[in-house]
């Protein structure tokens, strides 16, 4: 399978040199050679950087490829890629490519899978506002290294990856982003608000949150210790009548 820097060259070319063709006659003895004349006919230019705006979706990529040297040049002004439906696997190599771009913003990896648990990276992303992850079935444990490492992110997708629960360790304070301001969860299995609840806490300045074809069944929040328990503040709400009968007596 090609690597990122394979499937470049592919679409924007390899090399510079030009195509020489000259016609067969100014090589004989033809009395027509002295009207030959020579046809040069360049290539097409191949590019040394790529578009501010790259789209490889469906190539097969699978990892980045082995001149770094080459990538960084060829990479260096991309702004927004698009790299949905291919074959990566491993957040090195995710890492491997995005380290060619310093001023990446935008970077879909949907549908990639990359179930493999993240070893936290460390590196200048300072410019990626947006992350999509749609289908990849990432583990909660590799957005949260990522929800760390990407402090400027302003908009995460993360739906299509059969979450059931939030598994965010929402409590530490280093684990929260306020830079999060869109969150896509779209598709997701969960039926319980106090799951939905815990990405609040992570993202406390979040101002959009969808959650199309979730089956919650309700927006009540529920006691921790068992999802099937009564709302807590139906709960609350008895418990408070009882204490005023109390009072009465």
């Amino acid at each position: 399978m090609p690597s990122l820097l394979e499937a470049l060259e592919l679409k924007y070319g390899s090399s510079t040199t030009d195509c020489s063709l000259t016609d067969e006659e100014t090589e004989s003895s033809s009395p027509k050679a002295a009207l030959s004349v020579s046809i040069f006919i360049p290539k097409k230019s191949p590019r040394h950087t790529v578009p501010a705006l790259l789209v490889l979706q469906d190539c097969d990529i699978e990892s980045a490829g082995n001149d770094a040297e080459k990538l960084s040049k060829k990479c260096r002004n991309v702004e927004e890629l698009d790299l949905a439906q291919n074959k990566l696997s491993q957040w090195t190599e995710v890492f491997g490519i995005l380290q060619h771009m310093p001023k990446i913003k935008f970077v879909n990896l949907s549908f990639n899978c990359l179930a493999e648990v993240l070893e936290i990276k460390h590196g200048s992303y300072d410019m990626l506002k947006n992350l999509v992850l749609n289908g990849t079935r990432v583990t909660w444990s590799t957005v949260q290294g990522l929800i760390r490492l990407l402090r400027n992110l302003e908009e995460l997708h993360l739906s299509l990856n059969e979450y059931k629960t939030v598994d965010l360790d929402y409590q530490l304070p280093e684990n929260k982003n306020v830079s999060v301001k869109k969150l896509h969860f779209t598709g997701n299995p969960v039926e319980v608000w106090n799951e939905i609840s815990k990405l609040g806490y992570v993202f406390p300045n979040l101002e959009s949150l969808v959650l199309a074809e979730c089956p919650i069944r309700s927006l009540a929040l529920v006691d921790n210790r068992n999802s099937n328990e009564e709302p807590c503040s139906k709960k609350g709400a008895e418990n408070l009548s009882e204490d005023n009968e109390n009072m009465k007596v």
